[in-house]
């Protein structure tokens, strides 16, 4: 850094500094290699077994009685197959159509809270639309 006068650069308020970071500041640049996801655990990739219509078909008869809990247990699972979309790239889309599922009935749980009937059952028919295109089985092997 080259100053001329710095007592008269501070009365001024804007000092005259130059300083060339035409290389890169002076830092050394450094490539770093990350190692691989691991593999997920067996369980956790157990959980896409129930990311498909029928799983969502049974959630959904609960939708009179208990459905904040089905958006309590659904979320926690979005949270898992969020998390394996890198993994299993084939069930990113249905992943999606799942976490639509999830916004619906939680504005379907809103709604009812909110004392909003043809809200919530909007919400619900919606919910239950997107369930349609959610395919009939699992995209991924599944033990029985």
């Amino acid at each position: 850094m080259k100053t001329e006068d710095p007592e008269a650069e501070m009365a001024s308020g804007s000092p005259s500094v130059t300083q060339d970071f035409s290389d890169d500041a002076g830092a050394d640049l450094e490539e770093y290699e990350y190692p691989d996801d691991p593999e997920p655990a067996e369980s956790v990739v157990a959980t896409l077994c129930n990311l498909n219509r029928s799983y969502f078909a049974t959630l959904a008869e609960s939708a009179d009685t208990d459905l904040r809990m089905a958006v309590v247990g659904v979320t926690e699972l979005l949270a898992y197959w969020e998390s394996l979309v890198p993994h299993y790239p084939e069930v990113a889309e249905d992943v999606s159509t799942a976490g639509e599922v999830v916004a619906a009935w939680d504005e379907a749980v809103l709604a009812r809270d909110n004392g909003d009937v043809a809200g919530a059952d909007a919400a619900v028919a919606e919910a239950n639309e997107l369930i349609d295109s959610l395919p009939e089985t699992a995209q991924v092997d599944c033990v029985p």
